[in-house]
């Protein structure tokens, strides 16, 4: 039996009506009686220390089919000079395996427990990244992973080491955490519009064999593993779940350029929002950038960056 949903949905809406009374949260009252909600809207930067920024890049790697990330120095300069500039202890590690990168995160959070005296913490990751997939009875779930050196570890576990209960010193402060790798093998084919940017030639931040990938996984519907739902962070990817993320060669990735860019002009004077300063990000991205390919199936691509937040307050920053 084929049902009109259109006239349903009508319908019930018109059963519910505007007539119907709800109960409202006691601090909306307007009754003489009613309280302010009284809460802090924006995160505490008052302390003594802005905090500790980790970058991280891996260029080179054991598995062969992995190849060398020209130019993902440059990614590691920018992102150095904008962290330093908005005055975090920045820290480098290049080329580390998975057990060097699980050690370092955890001993830094450790250091964060010990002296909890600063504003918030940042996480950067520049890699090649790929997607997993496992399976049950009856869903495909697919799962983040970066790469290290030597092995690929779950982008989930990187980030669970900066949890509440992994780290309590950064308990009620922010977590920014940038990712630029690819999630997949899916290709973005956007549209024809002015002013993008071909300048340069682009690789991407995965494996190369995509041929036999396309046949696979491109159309697929599938389900993905759930994002980590842990309040105070923002996690920001180059590229959303399943697509490419690209890089050139000689300056480094789309992603991170446009994101130094754009956390490198605030100043003193005109301190915005976080959200609103990675809303511009995910626009120039996805505006101004187009690829550039001998390989015409990476060639004239785009890419939209991908926002997670579970941040509780609004970060206003600026140079401290």
């Amino acid at each position: 039996m084929d049902y009109d949903y259109t006239h349903m949905r009508h319908v019930v809406c018109q059963e519910v009506g505007p007539s119907r009374n709800y109960i409202q949260p006691s601090h909306f009252s307007q009754g003489h009686q009613a309280k302010p909600f009284n809460y802090a809207e924006v995160y505490d930067f008052t302390h003594k220390r802005r905090g500790i920024a980790i970058i991280i890049n891996n260029d080179s790697f054991e598995d062969e089919n992995l190849i060398y990330r020209k130019g993902s120095e440059n990614d590691t300069i920018k992102l150095e000079a904008c962290f330093n500039k908005l005055g975090f202890d920045t820290r480098i590690m290049v080329n580390v395996t998975k057990y060097e990168t699980i050690q370092n995160l955890q001993t830094v959070a450790s250091e964060m427990t010990q002296n909890p005296d600063f504003d918030c913490f940042v996480l950067a990751i520049s890699s090649h990244g790929d997607v997993i997939k496992r399976k049950n009875d009856t869903v495909i779930i697919n799962q983040d992973v970066l790469n290290c050196t030597d092995t690929f570890i779950p982008t989930n576990d990187i980030l669970n080491i900066f949890s509440d209960a992994n780290c309590p010193g950064l308990k009620d402060k922010p977590r920014l955490c940038f990712i630029q790798a690819c999630r997949g093998y899916d290709l973005d084919h956007g549209m024809n519009i002015c002013g993008t940017d071909v300048s340069s030639m682009e690789v991407v931040d995965g494996t190369p064999e995509y041929s036999a990938a396309f046949e696979i996984r491109v159309s697929k519907r599938v389900i993905t593993t759930p994002f980590p739902c842990m309040k105070d962070f923002i996690v920001m990817y180059a590229t959303p779940p399943g697509f490419h993320a690209f890089r050139r060669q000689k300056e480094g990735s789309w992603f991170i350029t446009a994101l130094t860019n754009v956390l490198g002009s605030v100043t003193e004077k005109n301190s915005i929002s976080i959200n609103k300063l990675l809303t511009k990000v995910v626009n120039i991205v996805a505006y101004n950038y187009q690829s550039h390919s001998t390989h015409k199936d990476y060639d004239g691509k785009k890419q939209t960056p991908c926002i997670y937040s579970m941040l509780t307050k609004s970060i206003l920053l600026k140079p401290k």
